[in-house]
């Protein structure tokens, strides 16, 4: 990640290879793609098992790929922002903070798309353990005790009297 007190040090490297810099747009577009064959792989294994749940993990699998996809725009805005300047040309520290502005709106926009994959994983992970009895015992003991509860997952917020 650049730097965000050099900004023009951002610039300086997209300029100084900005073959490297589209290798990794490709590379992200490449991993949408098997992303989006993923979904659809893990729907196809675990729909036997759970269809709603396999259902849902997919839907979030792919609004994790919409929002990444949408979001290449800001990884790809630095290089057409860029494209215009040529080398020993001084390069001016508003190219060099709307180049800086552009790669956090892309960072803070991964961070979003990784929610949605948090959530498709978690669904996929759930899947399986709906129909194993030892784990829904284990869920059923929770509810009837809830200091079990407790002592698998802590609640990190003082109990409300």
């Amino acid at each position: 990640m650049p730097d965000p007190d050099d900004p023009l040090g951002a610039v300086d490297r997209i300029l100084d290879d900005p073959g490297f810099y589209r290798l990794g747009f490709l590379a992200d577009t490449i991993m949408l793609f098997c992303d989006v064959a993923l979904a659809i792989l893990l729907y196809r294994i675990f729909s036997p098992v759970n269809r709603n749940l396999s259902l849902i993990a997919s839907v979030f699998r792919l609004i994790q790929a919409s929002v990444i996809a949408a979001n290449l725009l800001n990884y790809y805005a630095p290089l057409l922002l860029t494209s215009t300047i040529t080398p020993g040309t001084e390069i001016s520290g508003e190219t060099g903070a709307q180049v800086m502005l552009f790669l956090e709106l892309h960072r803070h926009g991964y961070d979003l798309g990784l929610i949605f994959f948090g959530m498709s994983v978690m669904s996929d992970a759930m899947s399986p353990l709906r129909s194993y009895q030892p784990f829904l015992d284990l869920m059923a003991s929770m509810v009837s005790d809830p200091r079990l509860a407790e002592l698998v997952a802590p609640s990190p917020l003082p109990e409300m009297s």
